[in-house]
């Protein structure tokens, strides 16, 4: 178990250092495909003009690329500060959503974290997986670490969370209702953690949807693909 609580520490010492570098958003998002029925917004990332941000710096990248597993989304990250990349401005998204996502961390860390950010106004929750079983359901307000509410700590690792380097499907909702948001976890098909949080002020701020890499000991490198979002709630 020792893993364990090394993964639940560094999440909780990251999101303290800071909410994490924002890749900037792109106003005019071109869609490379026909959206699956339902959805708001979806993207196979096979057009590399289909508005997410490409950057490269020595400390963070990312960009489009296209391998023998097909097209994806990468994020590179060689220091220790979680970077965000905000899905294209496709217009006022609804405030309850949910996110899928296949996540695969292909760098030599085994103990970053990969995920979801539902961003209300400032107040961040943070719907990811990592090595050995963790996962979590993070909350920062103004980048400062509000709490882990999936008490990702009591549960333990889940078995339905692969190791690196396969492959996780992440089903993420962030559904506002009533002056609170919850928020649901599933992951290659099974619901790993649900919460709700009592934040009217969150609850009634215009929703961003972000992709997130947070590194760990090792540099990251992660794979995000078949993105898309539909209304939840």
């Amino acid at each position: 178990m020792q893993g364990w609580y090394r993964l639940v520490l560094v999440a909780s010492a990251v999101a303290v250092a800071g909410c994490g570098i924002s890749l900037p958003r792109p106003s005019t998002p071109k869609p490379t495909a026909t959206a699956p029925p339902g959805s708001l917004y979806w993207d196979n990332f096979t057009n590399p003009k289909s508005g997410w941000p490409v950057t490269s710096t020595s400390a963070y990248s990312s960009a489009y690329v296209t391998g023998s597993a097909g097209s994806a989304y990468v994020i590179k990250v060689t220091g220790q500060t979680a970077v965000l990349a905000p899905a294209p401005n496709t217009g006022a998204l609804p405030q309850s959503v949910r996110v899928v996502v296949d996540v695969t961390e292909t760098g030599a860390g085994t103990d970053s974290h990969l995920g979801v950010d539902c961003d209300y106004g400032g107040t961040d929750y943070v719907l990811q997986v990592g090595g050995e079983g963790y996962f979590g359901l993070i909350k920062l307000s103004d980048g400062t670490l509000v709490g882990d509410l999936a008490d990702s700590l009591a549960l333990g690792p889940s078995q339905a969370v692969k190791d690196p380097p396969a492959t996780n499907e992440l089903s993420a909702s962030c559904v506002s209702s009533d002056g609170s948001i919850s928020l649901t976890l599933t992951v290659n098909g099974t619901t790993v953690a649900s919460a709700t949080d009592s934040d009217a002020q969150a609850a009634t701020a215009k929703l961003v949807v972000k992709l997130r890499d947070e590194p760990g000991s090792q540099p990251s490198r992660a794979l995000f693909s078949g993105f898309a979002i539909y209304k939840a709630g």
